[in-house]
C-alpha cells in the first residue's frame, strides 16, 4: 500500500536527527540512517543505499556482492560517486526484501519539515 511511513529498526540506535526519510518509487516513506561513505562496513544484517545528487546509485547487501558479480562491478562504481550512504535493518522475509530494494531504487529523499 503506498503512502506509509516505515521505521525499519537499526541495532545500533539513532534519534530522530541521525536519520533521514527516503521515499521508495511507490510512494512508501523509509526512515534510514546515515553512514559515512569512506568508512561503513558492509554487514550481513542491513541493507545499504548509495547515493549521488539525491539518487541512488546502488541498493544492496553484503550477500548481493558475495553472490552477484554484476552488484559487484556496480558497486564498485558507484562507491566511486557516491556522495552520501544509508543502512537499515534487512527484512527477514525474502520477498519483502526483494521489494523493498527495487522500492529503495526508484526512489529519492525527502525533505523533512522541522517544526519550529
Amino acid at each position: 500500500m503506498s503512502g506509509q511511513t516505515f521505521i525499519i529498526p537499526s541495532p545500533n540506535t539513532c534519534t530522530a536527527g541521525e536519520t533521514m526519510v527516503w521515499q521508495g518509487g511507490s510512494g512508501n516513506t523509509y526512515l534510514v540512517k546515515p553512514v559515512s561513505v569512506e568508512h561503513f562496513i558492509l554487514s550481513d544484517s542491513h541493507i545499504y543505499l548509495l547515493v549521488n545528487a539525491g539518487r541512488a546509485i546502488w541498493v544492496g547487501t553484503a550477500r548481493n556482492l558475495i553472490d552477484d558479480q554484476i552488484s559487484r562491478s556496480r558497486f564498485r562504481r558507484a562507491i566511486a560517486k557516491a556522495t552520501s550512504a544509508f543502512e537499515f535493518a534487512m527484512p527477514c522475509d525474502e520477498h519483502q526484501r526483494l521489494l523493498l530494494l527495487a522500492d529503495l531504487e526508484t526512489g529519492h529523499p525527502m525533505q523533512q519539515l522541522s517544526a519550529a
